[in-house]
């Protein structure tokens, strides 16, 4: 047996393409973070209320039709649903370009976040793969996420210098366009994955059922994981209120914004990839989410003090570390903790609370900036990290599970090779899947030995 399998050609490609999808996509969403809130005010003259809801409905578009778009592409193919999604997605784009009042700009992100295809675009994504480099593509996807999101935060106030709040949104819509000639080139290869449409099976990795969704939401830690992700999302959104605003009362240019998310950003990511290997390698997941939800904390501080450029500078550089480490960290533990069978679904609930925490984070914070002002909007910010603090107490203190695929022989008898590989030392799950021969396994990460794993399954099971 061999655990590790290269993606083929064919599965390279479409991961890539599928990547550059999400990620365009996302680009569009976030470019207006760091001028929104300085265009609306000045342009508009919006209430602080309607700019934060203006810069968060999209979440709430999102959070609402995951489920459903899930659903329907079930039903009627992948392709056509995101297809969809990319169509909503440019009508919102144009109508958000086209606004002449806030409440036009509010009804057009509110239609851009109606393209919710994040789930659709993961289920996709493992439709095309097999089961043993599905993990890598996932990954693939999150690090185009990451980089997206970093790009919008310098690209954004470069080209609102350069064509304007109107332009961005156009230049939103060519990407919604990009995205159906990467859609078109995505090319499903008979015999990997399912491909859209072509099979209809894999029931047990597929399944969906309410009962399911209930069993997957009574899971304490996924409850957990999906609590912390709103909280700071909506802590994330309604900061990019009050960064803008500060950067502007420190004499710094709007078209000078990206200079200093660049440099800040750079730095965090000096710091954080450390952070981030050394979690990984000792498997300190929990003490690293507190650490960094404490950092997070402190940068609050830092910003209500921030009097003079270095402070605010350094507060904004361990902002984007705890963002970062963060980031990284909770997907892949939702994806440690989630059943085996379930853990499409465990993502997709994830996605939900985290496109929902925008929206609540957008309009919190509209409504602090203009009832409290900035100090009221951070004290808010602080009351949702210290929420993330209490729900990190009720997440198991061992989170030292991982996931692994490894290949074995097709079309064995699926309950009794998953029945036999629960009962090995260090292997709390296990599902099999017939047709790929790949036996997904969620391994403690001390106690697993694959070795012995091996050993034991030759004995067992070979002819």
């Amino acid at each position: 047996m061999a655990d590790k399998i290269s993606f083929n050609s064919n599965e390279l490609g479409n991961t890539i393409k599928i990547a550059l999808l999400f990620s365009f996509r996302m680009l569009g969403l976030f470019m207006v973070f760091p001028v929104l809130e300085a265009h609306s005010r000045l342009h508009f003259e919006a209430t602080p209320l309607l700019i934060g809801i203006a810069l968060g409905i999209y979440g709430l578009s999102q959070a609402a039709l995951q489920i459903p778009f899930g659903l329907l592409s079930d039903k009627y193919g992948r392709k056509k649903l995101i297809g969809l999604g990319l169509l909503f997605f440019i009508v919102g784009s144009v109508i958000a370009g086209s606004a002449e009042n806030i409440y036009q700009l509010i009804f057009g992100r509110a239609v851009q976040g109606c393209g919710a295809i994040a789930s659709v675009l993961l289920a996709y994504l493992a439709d095309l793969t097999r089961a043993q480099v599905r993990i890598r593509a996932m990954a693939t996807v999150g690090m185009g996420i990451g980089f997206s999101f970093v790009l919008s935060l310098i690209l954004g106030p470069i080209f609102y210098e350069i064509i304007g709040m109107a332009g961005i949104f156009y230049c939103t819509a060519v990407l919604g366009c990009v995205g159906f000639l990467l859609l078109f080139a995505v090319k499903p290869e008979q015999g990997v994955g399912l491909g859209d449409g072509q099979e209809k099976g894999r029931a047990k990795e597929y399944k969906f059922s309410f009962s399911a969704v209930k069993s997957v939401w009574k899971i304490k830690p996924l409850w957990g994981f999906n609590m912390i992700v709103m909280s700071i999302h909506s802590c994330i959104t309604l900061l990019f209120l009050f960064i803008p605003a500060l950067l502007v009362e420190h004499n710094i240019a709007l078209a000078k914004h990206w200079q200093i998310y660049l440099l800040t950003m750079l730095a965090s990511l000096l710091m954080a990839l450390p952070l981030i290997i050394w979690t990984e390698k000792k498997q300190r997941i929990r003490a690293m989410l507190i650490f960094s939800l404490l950092l997070l904390l402190l940068t609050l501080g830092l910003f209500m003090g921030s009097d003079n450029f270095i402070f605010l500078s350094v507060a904004l550089t361990l902002f984007f570390v705890s963002f970062n480490v963060l980031e990284a960290l909770l997907p892949s533990s939702v994806s440690r903790v989630a059943p085996l069978q379930y853990r499409g679904m465990a993502l997709g609930m994830f996605s939900t609370h985290q496109f929902f925490g925008a929206f609540i984070g957008g309009s919190l914070g509209g409504l602090m900036l203009q009832q409290f002002g900035l100090v009221g909007l951070l004290f808010s910010a602080m009351g949702l990290v210290l929420f993330c603090l209490t729900c990190v107490f009720i997440l198991p203190s061992n989170l030292q599970q991982r996931s692994q695929t490894i290949t074995v022989a097709k079309n064995q008898p699926s309950n009794e090779l998953e029945q036999w590989a629960k009962t090995q030392p260090g292997v709390f799950d296990a599902m099999y899947q017939p047709r790929d021969g790949a036996l997904n396994l969620k391994t403690d990460f001390i106690h697993f030995n694959s070795h012995n794993f091996y050993t034991s399954y030759d004995k067992k099971f070979s002819v």
